[in-house]
């Protein structure tokens, strides 16, 4: 049972989980796994916590041996980006994404850019919590490299990829007090949008809004993507490896449709081939893909990169997170946002073409707190009772359970990976229908 890392990362308070100490250890953990004189690139998210948790992690990596290339205040894309370009063994980015402001965390990223796969992060999380490290002799201690220019190396190479538009858009650019306003809108005008910006100073409290792209906290921005007479919004998360979408209309674009959408423009151009898409996601992207010659294959949350290298898949994705083989094995929401608008400008500029053929099924997620250690047995509660339905077609177990009904509804449910919670997603082709299941699932978690 891992006690450090989740799905997502390390990722806890600073006073009790993500402290100095922890940061020093993770930096020697790291030295001990790599080799003395590897390369770890290290980057930091705008908290207020995260200058000292880089100091500490820093000096754990130069204790350890290995050479620190220190690429500041950055996107954690860019720390993907410049982890793979730069062939270091590793890449740490300090930050909690979406969490509250008083939390923090630690994200590691193999050579590949990629997250640590489950394995290789219980490996780190072994050597860390056993303490079986050394601090390297004098003579050997290790040397930190500042890299100004990595997120101007980012930027030069999405606009190497994606194409300047023809037509002219206009784009509210929601940074979320993060680092995303560092690069995000620095892209989208080179693309030759006309971009607005809100929330786009960099502030470990978000002053703004909560950094999570959620509706809950995206009501002021569709305000503002309505009123403003936007074609599209873009919301970034804590660190910008997701993203929101926003009609011009003020709606918020359910982000199945937003991977359904990506699903269709590969596909198209593929002729066929296999979308890797996480347990939570919809089956309007299996419509896009069955009409396509595609095939989706689902897998657990935090693992739809691991799985799309074992695959040769197109596309990878979860709700908020888009990865693109092509581009690189990480999630990548400014790249997203790119790509949103070279899709939109092959068809007129206007996001309702783009959307349209891909269903908007009724989707509802809600949490259930449980108490700590109480998730298993509140899972198996759920299986038991769950059969007691009509008309289940199967039902899949890779993470949490899922329950895939005869008419298109479908019901999952899973432990957090990040909170004492459990899970409840369910889609249907009603708000009745959906409603019905929730409530079902959370007597049965409530008993």
């Amino acid at each position: 049972m891992r006690r450090l890392f989740g799905t997502a990362g390390i990722r806890g308070s600073i006073l009790t989980k993500v402290t100095p100490e922890l940061a020093i250890d993770l930096g020697l953990a790291l030295s001990k796994s790599l080799g003395r004189g590897s390369k770890v690139a290290i980057g930091r998210d705008g908290r207020t916590s995260s200058k000292m948790l880089e100091e500490a992690l820093v000096s754990g990596v130069l204790s350890g041996g290995c050479i620190a290339l220190r690429l500041g205040l950055v996107p954690t894309p860019v720390l993907s980006y410049i982890t793979c370009a730069e062939g270091c063994g590793s890449g740490v980015m300090v930050t909690a994404s979406h969490n509250p402001p008083q939390d923090n965390g630690l994200k590691c990223y193999d050579g590949s850019g990629m997250e640590y796969e489950i394995e290789r992060a219980e490996a780190l999380e072994h050597v860390i919590l056993s303490r079986d490290f050394t601090s390297a002799p004098w003579q050997y201690v290790g040397r930190s490299i500042a890299e100004p220019e990595s997120a101007r190396r980012y930027i030069s190479a999405i606009l190497n990829r994606v194409p300047r538009l023809k037509n002219r858009l206009r784009i509210l650019a929601d940074c979320s007090n993060g680092p995303a306003s560092l690069v995000g809108p620095k892209v989208l005008r080179e693309l030759g949008a006309d971009v607005f910006t809100v929330n786009a100073q960099c502030d470990g409290h978000f002053p703004g809004r909560q950094p999570e792209p959620s509706p809950e906290n995206l009501a002021e921005t569709c305000r503002l993507v309505r009123e403003g007479d936007f074609d599209v919004g873009f919301a970034y998360d804590g660190d910008a490896d997701r993203f929101s979408g926003i009609g011009r209309r003020g709606d918020l674009i359910n982000n199945d449709r937003i991977i359904a959408v990506f699903a269709r423009e590969i596909l198209e151009k593929k002729g066929g081939g296999t979308i890797v898409a996480s347990v939570d996601t919809s089956r309007c992207i299996d419509e896009v893909a069955d009409a396509l010659g595609g095939r989706v294959e689902r897998t657990r949350l935090g693992g739809t990169q691991q799985v799309a290298r074992s695959r040769a898949a197109l596309l990878a994705a979860e709700p908020w997170k888009i990865v693109d083989p092509s581009w690189g094995l990480w999630q990548d929401g400014i790249f997203a946002s790119a790509r949103i608008l070279e899709f939109m400008d092959l068809r007129g500029g206007r996001l309702d073409n783009l959307l349209e053929g891909v269903a908007d099924y009724p989707q509802m997620r809600v949490s259930v707190p449980t108490p700590a250690g109480s998730s298993c047995n509140a899972l198996s509660r759920f299986s038991r009772g769950v059969m007691s339905l009509p008309g289940i077609m199967d039902v899949w177990t890779f993470d949490g359970v899922r329950v895939n009904f005869r008419d298109g509804a479908w019901l999952l449910v899973r432990p957090s990976g990040t909170e004492p919670k459990m899970r409840i997603y369910a889609e249907a082709r009603t708000h009745e229908r959906i409603k019905k299941l929730v409530d079902f699932a959370i007597d049965l978690l409530r008993l």
